[in-house]
């Protein structure tokens, strides 16, 4: 019987499901808000760049560099309360 490696936003992976509702947490959708309450006629350099800085400053997150190396290692994240 062949093992099947599962990937990230694979289903099957419960794991890399896990990583990926952290990706998408409080903190991301917070995010997603911040940029979704720009002024319409903005320009869309403008609404990108939002974008860029956002994830720039969520990457450097310790949950988001724990829900990488808990897929990497193959195990449940535990991830740190943000407001504490």
């Amino acid at each position: 019987m062949e093992d099947k490696q599962t990937y990230p936003g694979e289903p099957g992976n419960p794991v890399a499901s896990m990583s990926l509702r952290s990706t998408f947490g409080c903190l991301a959708i917070r995010a997603a808000k911040r940029i979704l309450s720009l002024d319409h006629s903005e320009l869309r350099a403008r609404v990108l760049m939002a974008e860029a800085v956002e994830q720039t400053a969520l990457r450097s997150k310790p949950n988001q560099a724990e829900a990488v190396r808990a897929a990497q290692e193959r195990r449940p994240p535990v991830f740190t309360d943000p407001s504490s």
